[in-house]
């Protein structure tokens, strides 16, 4: 006999992150932030990622302390062929749920993506969670600053 999702706590952990909204943590004046783009905001002690949840467009809130790795798509080699990206959503071949960016085509335009993207791998739950950023070097020299060095596989 199968076991229902709903009474699996890992299934349940995950599903209700995807659906609830996390509050921002409380901001302080030491706590301003530090890198800034359309599609994210990088902070002393977490990072905010902009047009997140789907189809209210909420942020999500990761403290650093809870990131385990942090690739990007050149290091994962997804390159926007096939569908292992998504404008904004999961991929179907892949756990990973792209926070919203109207540039990030599926489909291969064959110009490229136009902009290069993050995707984090959180401790306790399966899901990734990816972002587009505008300014590569700083953006990941920024995260450099508060996340150790030996989690970054890019």
């Amino acid at each position: 006999m199968s076991t229902p999702v709903h009474s699996h706590p890992t299934l349940l952990r995950s599903t209700s992150e995807l659906l609830r909204y996390p509050q921002p943590p409380s901001s302080n004046k030491a706590n301003a932030v530090k890198y800034s783009d359309e599609f994210c905001k990088l902070y002393s002690d977490h990072l905010e990622i902009l047009k997140y949840f789907y189809p209210t467009e909420k942020s999500k809130y990761v403290n650093y302390d809870d990131i385990e790795e942090v690739h990007t798509t050149k290091s994962l080699r997804i390159d926007g062929h096939g569908m292992s990206m998504k404008t904004w959503g999961m991929s179907l071949f892949s756990h990973i749920w792209w926070a919203r960016d109207d540039t990030r085509d599926p489909h291969y335009s064959g110009e490229g993506l136009k902009y290069e993207s993050v995707v984090l791998k959180l401790k306790g739950t399966w899901m990734q969670v990816a972002f587009s950023i505008e300014e590569y070097e700083v953006a990941i020299d920024t995260l450099k600053k508060f996340i150790p060095h030996n989690r970054f596989k890019c």
